[in-house]
């Protein structure tokens, strides 16, 4: 897939209930709720902009928060959460590399045998999050690993899904 295809597949929040796990709700907000000044902002430095409500649950968990949403196709994704009980802050970011681009920022100009390197697109995720309560801040631990898995799993079995689709 390409990076295009990729950011839209990240981008796309409104599926998000329908293949990522513990994601009980997801969806695009209207327009007319968003932030003014965060959306001006974004489109200043030519970036798409929403705003999209999520649920995710785990066990006896739940939350619902607000992200504010950033694309930089074919860059990058940002989702920063701007309304949550739980997170005192929490951004994701997806990184888009075409992966001949990502072998010659590291000197390698083909795969070790002599072959020029693939037209794969290298993927980078980050999450960065704070939570309000002690309490909370241990139960996350605990499952954040095994939770951030699944869902980079998840997203992983959507991009194969959609190319096997697209190639019929």
């Amino acid at each position: 897939m390409t990076r295009e295809a990729l950011c839209d597949v990240v981008a796309d929040v409104d599926s998000y209930a329908s293949f990522v796990p513990f994601c009980a709700s997801a969806a695009v907000t209207p327009r007319e709720t968003w932030e003014v000044a965060r959306e001006r902002d974004a489109t200043t430095r030519g970036e798409e902009y929403f705003e999209a409500d999520l649920e995710i649950g785990f066990k006896v968990f739940s939350e619902r928060y607000t992200s504010a949403v950033t694309c930089a196709r074919p860059e990058r994704v940002t989702a920063r959460s701007v309304s949550s009980g739980l997170f005192k802050s929490m951004t994701t970011t997806w990184r888009f590399q075409n992966l001949s681009d990502a072998a010659s920022e590291e000197g390698e100009e083909d795969d070790g045998l002599g072959l020029p390197a693939s037209d794969g697109v290298v993927v980078d995720f980050e999450i960065d999050f704070e939570v309000n309560d002690p309490v909370h801040a241990a139960a996350v631990s605990v499952v954040f690993k095994d939770v951030a898995s699944a869902q980079i799993s998840a997203f992983e079995k959507r991009v194969r899904s959609l190319a096997l689709a697209a190639m019929r």
